[in-house]
């Protein structure tokens, strides 16, 4: 198991948590790399036991669930779609500009601040309009990716 990485604060018990974690994923027929890359492994776990208030269980059950959404929407695809796809370029310019959204700084504790501005979609996504529901989740995942 690699060792902690030291530039999270883990407190004592999330540590114990995190290594039970990391020791029932290691039973996982395999492992999502897309979803838990090594590198930011401790800290994408902490995130999903901090959200379940370290328990172990929920947090796999959590993560188990994020992993199923990525596989059924093909979140791991629509990088590599955007980048060999021809069309998309025309597509994100009119995605971007039917869907304003902005990073704005950081709140108190530094964490980004992500704004949408989602009342501008609604003359983009009436039947004359040139702009699917889908188009607006498959962009707006590859932005978050």
């Amino acid at each position: 198991m690699a060792p902690l990485d030291v530039s999270i604060a883990v407190s004592s018990t999330e540590k114990k948590a995190l290594q039970s974690m990391k020791k029932r994923m290691t039973e996982w027929p395999v492992m999502p790399t897309s979803v838990v890359k090594s590198e930011t492994l401790d800290a994408t776990l902490l995130r999903f036991l901090r959200a379940k208030k370290l328990n172990v269980d929920k947090a796999l059950k959590m993560l188990q669930g994020t992993i199923n959404w990525r596989v059924v929407n093909q979140v791991d695809n629509i990088l590599q779609e955007v980048a060999h796809q021809s069309d998309c370029l025309e597509r994100v310019r009119r995605v971007r500009q039917a869907h304003p959204r902005m990073m704005s700084g950081t709140d108190s504790k530094g964490r980004p601040i992500y704004i949408e501005r989602l009342h501008y979609l609604k003359d983009y996504l009436r039947p004359a309009g040139d702009l699917t529901e889908s188009d607006l989740f498959y962009f707006h995942v590859y932005d978050m990716e």
